[in-house]
């Protein structure tokens, strides 16, 4: 489950999860503890990503049944000046 907003990192997270075989359930940061109570009742998340302005809400919505990590999504500033990576050579064989 993924509550970040429409950010990078929320694109980045979604890949991940796809990476490694995961569903993923995107959740609006609009949506309040009730809410969220019930999309994690229903979908029954292995894992939240969240941004740390989402942790009160969220907290509120798992109460003491679920820990909260400390660390939620925190992207540096830097990582979006960094040099674009380089192109790969396609074959002819590769998907387009």
């Amino acid at each position: 489950m993924t509550l970040i907003g429409n950010r990078p990192e929320w694109v980045l997270s979604m890949l991940a999860c796809f990476h490694v075989g995961a569903v993923v359930l995107p959740c609006t940061e609009q949506l309040r503890a009730k809410d969220l109570r019930l999309r994690i009742d229903v979908a029954g998340p292995a894992v939240i990503i969240a941004d740390e302005r989402n942790r009160t809400e969220l907290q509120a919505a798992c109460g003491s049944s679920r820990p909260i990590a400390a660390a939620a999504v925190r992207a540096g500033r830097d990582m979006f000046h960094a040099a674009p990576a380089q192109a790969a050579d396609l074959s002819d064989g590769d998907p387009a």
